[in-house]
């Protein structure tokens, strides 16, 4: 998330970066194993109200600070990132975001995800991560984490209403091979937030087969005249000009 941060401070704005368990230095050291199969074990052991408690106590240091400096909340989340913030906002009612940018947030998963499903009752199983090595927190993701995005998916689902009606853009890449962007379009209409607006992203096409066009987050996964585009988009809605 490094990119966005910096162009977030770049616009004056302060970052707490939140790193849900099992990612960054968010996991039970043990010093007598390796600092990645520490993380993996703290990965093993997640749950979803582990992590929704997590965004939640993340969010109320935003709140104080946000109160002290008289400004505003945005908030910023990528894939589960997207769908715990937002999820977090229906389930607890002292949660309230001035403005969101979200980017394939997980609200609906592809088929072939929900396979996964069946190896649930296995959390200790653990599925290779294709995402480029520069990318990853871990090198696979075990099941336990997936039956947590299940979960939250799930409970969103049910429980989605017009609290979630806060000014927001949304970028998705319409090829995202985990998350359907026409089925987002639907969710927004059928749901009346029409304070939401989606953006297509268009990867530059020597990128098309390199990197999945679900990595969406910075220069290096889109392309210079993409990300250029999407960083203008950006600007103006933090600037409340969109």
């Amino acid at each position: 998330m490094h990119s966005l941060i910096a162009f977030l401070n770049d616009a004056g704005i302060d970052v707490l970066n939140v790193s849900l368990k099992g990612h960054g230095n968010n996991f039970l050291w043990n010093m007598k194993i390796p600092i990645e199969e520490a993380r993996l074990e703290s990965f093993r052991n997640v749950t979803y109200d582990l992590w929704l408690d997590e965004v939640h106590r993340a969010y109320l240091k935003v709140a104080q600070r946000a109160s002290e400096k008289n400004v505003p909340v945005l908030f910023v989340g990528y894939s589960l990132g997207g769908l715990l913030g937002c999820d977090l906002v229906l389930t607890h009612p002292d949660v309230f975001y001035d403005r969101m940018m979200l980017f394939a947030p997980a609200f609906n998963i592809s088929a072939e995800s929900y396979l996964l499903k069946a190896l649930t009752p296995f959390p200790n199983v653990v599925i290779d991560s294709l995402s480029p090595v520069s990318y990853r927190a871990n090198d696979g993701t075990p099941m336990a984490a997936y039956k947590a995005l299940f979960e939250a998916r799930d409970h969103f689902e049910h429980k989605i209403n017009d609290r979630l009606n806060i000014p927001a853009v949304l970028f998705i890449d319409e090829k995202d091979e985990f998350i359907s962007c026409s089925r987002l379009q639907q969710m927004i209409v059928s749901n009346s937030l029409n304070r939401w607006k989606i953006h297509i992203v268009r990867k530059d096409a020597d990128l098309e087969e390199k990197l999945s066009h679900h990595l969406i987050i910075d220069q290096t996964a889109v392309g210079e005249e993409m990300w250029r585009d999407m960083t203008s988009i950006m600007k103006r809605h933090v600037s409340n000009r969109n």
